[in-house]
């Protein structure tokens, strides 16, 4: 019963202290400081949003991946095709999470140069990430 206060309620964790961990565990495994914050402050957003799927409850599983060498924990996130409207993204085996900051600010990017833009991305190490953006 260690995770429970003693009136017997689930203890709770502080956003902050669990995306510092969350941050701490990624490097540990290898992945640069840098990375490890955006992607532990990305998967808190999602707990926080109520993707329970993409938060915390993946970071044991990203830690092994990472360590076994199963996600680029240096990649190369790079454009391959740049259009005008349009923009390929390879995400070299990243984590998904940086791969789709980077298409998602690249769309931004976009859209805010000259009106609706897409972006696409692929080889990147991440089942169904959803980032929502806003342009202002």
């Amino acid at each position: 019963m260690g995770d429970e206060s003693s009136s017997g309620e689930a203890a709770r964790i502080s956003a902050e202290a669990l995306a510092a961990f969350a941050r701490r565990a990624l490097e540990a495994a290898e992945l640069p400081t840098r990375d490890a914050e955006l992607v532990a402050k990305l998967m808190i957003e999602a707990d926080l949003r109520g993707s329970d799927t993409h938060g915390v409850v993946r970071l044991p599983l990203y830690v092994r991946r990472l360590q076994a060498g199963g996600i680029n924990a240096r990649p190369n996130i790079r454009v391959l095709q740049d259009r005008a409207a349009t923009a390929l993204v390879d995400g070299d085996n990243a984590m998904g999470h940086l791969v789709m900051h980077y298409a998602a600010s690249l769309a931004i990017e976009k859209a805010r140069a000259g009106g609706t833009r897409k972006t696409r991305s692929c080889w990147t190490w991440h089942p169904r990430w959803r980032l929502s953006a806003r342009c202002g």
